[in-house]
């Protein structure tokens, strides 16, 4: 028999099998557990509060205190005729919890702080109350969506999805229907009570409705209604989903799929705000909204969470997804604490969320939460004790600041795997004499370190890593406990892993260890050396063997030839230019001497006989006495075109020259330029000039012709 403290309780381990526990909350009442244990040692780990115990044939077996983060009430364990998931929450004075359900009516639990008694748990519907253990779901369907307290006494409003209105009597212990109907079908979601006798009314598929009551009588009575329909892209807004007011005047509505509505109902003036077009992002599906301050208040969507500040009547939105280490980013509630900090229910998990340092964090069936996945309307917190609820598909959970802050134990890191070529070697046969330090080759540059912080209780730990010298910047805090690295040049680097558990944690628990990898022989800095002496001792040799052939004498030569053919050209284009004249432009390839000779006889030729019609390339060619073909393809390699086209141009150029420099008729131009052709001549001077003959002369001489028309 061994005895061990145990928290506040006593185990005692018998030998001939379990343990008793004795029951300090219980006036220490006995309790025998695990009968099926023989147990011949134990160990308690004081740090986490664990008790190890060995046992016979069994192992090791684990004792441990619960360690939860929050409290969860399950609803098939309250009744199994319960199935339809939480929707609306509200908490009253009295310590109560109430419970909207979609199909099961409404839901009490009194003194939901305590261990909750089954028989003492009732349901509501419009039809009436039932104790929990006796209710059994019909063929009625009662969904209850928004659960709202009046602004006067203790009974609360209560939203569902028919046209009438609801509210909870406590004088009668019953729902009941205020008279009249809104007469449009829909969901209500929201509700404001503007003063005790108007109410706005939030819906999904009716819009915005103000309803005027009558409380002349002992039920209140509609005695009016109006329904608000806004617009945006020519498409009604009729579903809402939420609603935050700001001030006692602003009601920002949240649709389903446009976005965010601010509507006045001091002025019945609205405004649409689309969050898709503004962040670029699908985010117009609005789930939820939640209050931050005054003037900023965050909005949970179907694709993540979004952030607006309010300016006036314009907002600064900015987005918060899975790029921003969001994990889960379909939002469907979310609860502000005491510290600022955001608790999302998602589709996978609750998340904790930190606007100031922009960390968060996703329990997932883990700190003994065990709803996965949580609804729509289910977000509240108690303005009584500042406890924080969300709602699920099968039951809700709360916390209170004091759950939410518990101090975490962080365990040391320790280093479980060296893989090099992703193949696992021994980490011993790596570490320096005084283990301060890896020791790999440059051959073994490409490996990973896998590592862990040992904790028993809580394995939802994040790292970050930075190898020194290497990496840029951080990693993001992540559940991956491997930090992979490829080509690393030689070098000694320090490899820094942080670690947490919390969002709000600011000051990491920290391990370090510095690795050094060596360079192969070729890669140090004396192999360089040498290799650069060698390279210089080759090239002194070289070039005193080209010094012995008298290279750079010839060299020298050339140079001074090349100089005297640039003298040469340069006067070759002079020469050039003085024998062409004004069309020296159209001879690019004309360099030589003999060349430019030709093209100056050709001209020359030209000028002679332009006056005849037969003037062309077979013309030129007979003068010049080469065959007509051999004269084209030396015309075109010197000018790059063809003795016809050059002929053309300086009949028009002349004709141009003449019109301007003398008196000449038009008639004695084109006869002058060897054109027979009166109309042939006009198309070809307006297609080059734009205008014709008579205008380009009184243009030119009047002095007004325009930069187009030259």
């Amino acid at each position: 028999m061994n005895v061990f403290p145990f928290y506040d309780d006593i185990l005692i381990t018998l030998h001939t099998g379990g343990i008793l526990r004795l029951m300090a909350s219980q006036q220490y009442t006995e309790d025998l557990i695990r009968v099926d244990l023989r147990i011949f040692s134990a160990y308690t780990d004081n740090q986490q509060g664990i008790l190890w115990m060995g046992t016979d044939g069994a192992g090791v077996v684990k004792f441990t205190k619960r360690d939860a983060l929050v409290t969860n009430l399950m609803l098939n364990r309250m009744s199994s005729s319960v199935s339809g998931q939480v929707r609306g929450i509200m908490t009253d004075r009295y310590g109560t919890l109430w419970v909207g359900t979609k199909g099961d009516g409404l839901i009490r639990i009194p003194d939901y702080q305590k261990e909750i008694d089954l028989k003492t748990l009732s349901v509501y519907s419009p039809k009436g109350k039932w104790a929990l253990t006796d209710y059994v779901r019909g063929p009625n369907f009662y969904p209850v969506f928004m659960l709202k307290k009046k602004a006067q006494g203790d009974d609360f409003w209560v939203g569902m999805s028919d046209s009438l209105l609801y509210y909870y009597s406590y004088q009668s212990d019953k729902l009941i229907r205020v008279g009249g109907s809104i007469r449009y079908p829909a969901e209500i979601h929201g509700l404001y009570e503007e003063n005790d006798s108007v109410l706005w009314v939030v819906t999904l598929g009716s819009g915005l409705i103000k309803v005027v009551l009558d409380k002349s009588h002992e039920i209140p009575e509609i005695k009016r209604f109006r329904r608000f329909r806004c617009f945006a892209e020519q498409k009604e807004l009729v579903e809402y989903s939420s609603l935050w007011v700001q001030g006692d005047s602003i009601l920002w509505l949240g649709s389903r799929g446009q976005g965010l509505v601010r509507f006045d109902i001091r002025k019945y003036e609205y405004q649409v705000y689309s969050l898709r077009t503004m962040l670029g992002k699908a985010v117009d599906d609005v789930l939820c909204l939640c209050e931050y301050d005054n003037n900023h208040f965050f909005v949970g969507t179907t694709a993540g969470l979004v952030s607006v500040e309010i300016n006036g009547r314009n907002i600064v939105p900015s987005y918060i997804g899975r790029e921003q280490g969001l994990v889960n980013e379909m939002i469907h509630g979310i609860v502000k604490d005491d510290a600022g900090i955001l608790w999302m229910g998602t589709n996978k998990g609750m998340i904790k969320y930190d606007p100031v340092s922009g960390g968060s964090y996703t329990y997932y069936y883990s700190k003994g939460i065990e709803i996965g996945e949580f609804s729509d309307d289910s977000y509240y917190r108690s303005p009584y004790n500042g406890d924080l609820f969300l709602g699920g598909v099968d039951g809700l959970l709360y916390m209170n600041d004091s759950q939410s802050s518990i101090p975490e134990y962080y365990p040391e890191l320790i280093l479980r795997k060296l893989i090099i070529d992703r193949e696992e070697v021994n980490l011993n046969r790596f570490y320096s004499a005084d283990r301060k330090q890896i020791l790999l080759s440059e051959e073994q540059n490409t490996f990973s370190l896998q590592f862990v912080a040992l904790d028993y209780l809580n394995s939802d730990i994040e790292y970050a890593y930075i190898l020194e010298g290497y990496d840029e910047k951080w990693s993001l805090f992540s559940k991956e406990n491997e930090a992979m690295f490829k080509n690393v040049p030689p070098g000694e680097y320090l490899l820094r892993i942080r670690y947490k558990k919390d969002v709000l944690d600011t000051v990491y628990k920290e391990y370090s260890v510095a690795i050094k990898i060596a360079p192969f022989w070729y890669h140090t800095i004396w192999a360089y050396l040498t290799l650069v002496l060698l390279i210089i001792l080759c090239l002194a040799g070289y070039i005193y063997k080209l010094h012995r052939k008298g290279f750079f004498e010839r060299l020298a030569r050339a140079w001074a030839v090349s100089k005297g053919l640039g003298e040469i050209q340069q006067e070759n284009l002079l020469v050039k230019a003085s024998a062409l004249g004004n069309w020296v432009a159209f001879f690019p390839y004309c360099n030589q001497p003999e060349q430019i000779t030709f093209i100056q006889r050709i001209i020359e030729i030209i000028e002679e006989n332009l006056d005849k019609e037969e003037l062309g390339p077979t013309f030129l060619a007979e003068r010049m006495h080469i065959s007509p073909r051999q004269f084209s393809r030396k015309f075109k390699d010197l000018s790059g075109i063809t003795p016809s086209d050059f002929i053309k141009k300086y009949r028009m150029e002349k004709a141009a020259q003449l019109l301007l420099e003398t008196d000449m008729s038009i008639q004695e131009v084109i006869e002058s330029i060897g054109i027979s052709s009166r109309p042939y001549f006009y198309k070809e001077f307006a297609d080059k000039y734009g205008t014709t003959p008579k205008n380009y002369r009184a243009h030119h001489k009047a002095g007004t012709l325009t930069e187009s028309e030259s």
